[in-house]
């Protein structure tokens, strides 16, 4: 029941409810306005940090792990790099003439020979190399000296070091100026044995 002014239960200082309305509904969307640009606020500040961040640590990646390693400088002092390649030794002096290097005498029988018999058909070959090469080395003040031949089954030790048998069907050590020479490399199918002057070709090779 509604006070009237100058009833006795009227307190004058006490709002009706009418005015009581009104004040609630005038705060109400001022409250709401201040909180949402206070959430608006902290949401920004919240963006601006996400974004920044930290600054890396030097030698840091982006996901916070070491930076790959930068590639080497390339080497200027090296001689590929300094210039062009050496063309002063006498070798190229030699005059290699087409067929200057054959020796029809020389058997030329085709892989695989018996052991005992294969020691001995190498040192011809050499012995070929050596007399065809020497005349042009010589004629541009080179000396050829003339390798020896050894032959092997099981690990060889040598100057240049040990060498296990089934590394190398052949090889030449310059410690003792001798060409190495597997006894059953000549039986390999897949190796130089496939040709006819598979001998030749090999000990060429090491020559």
């Amino acid at each position: 029941m509604a006070r009237f002014p100058g009833h006795p239960d009227h307190d004058p200082a006490a709002p009706t409810q009418a005015g009581s309305t009104r004040t609630r509904r005038r705060w109400v969307p001022r409250v709401a306005l201040l909180a949402a640009v206070a959430l608006g606020v902290v949401a920004l500040l919240v963006g601006v940090g996400t974004l920044t961040g930290p600054a890396p640590e030097p030698g840091a990646g982006a996901s916070g792990g070491p930076s790959p390693a930068d590639p080497p400088a390339p080497d200027t002092e090296s001689p590929a790099a300094s210039g062009p390649a050496r063309t002063d030794s006498a070798l190229y002096r030699v005059s290699w003439e087409a067929g200057a290097v054959d020796c029809p005498d020389t058997p030329r029988p085709a892989p695989p020979l018996p052991n005992p018999e294969l020691a001995d058909h190498l040192r011809e070959i050499v012995d070929c190399l050596v007399g065809t090469h020497r005349p042009m080395l010589e004629s541009v003040g080179l000396t050829l000296t003339v390798p020896a031949v050894a032959t092997f089954s099981t690990d060889v030790h040598t100057p240049c070091g040990v060498v296990a048998a089934r590394d190398f069907p052949a090889f030449y050590c310059s410690g003792n100026e001798t060409i190495y020479v597997r006894l059953d490399s000549d039986e390999d199918p897949n190796g130089y044995a496939r040709s006819a002057m598979g001998y030749w070709i090999v000990m060429s090779h090491e020559f």
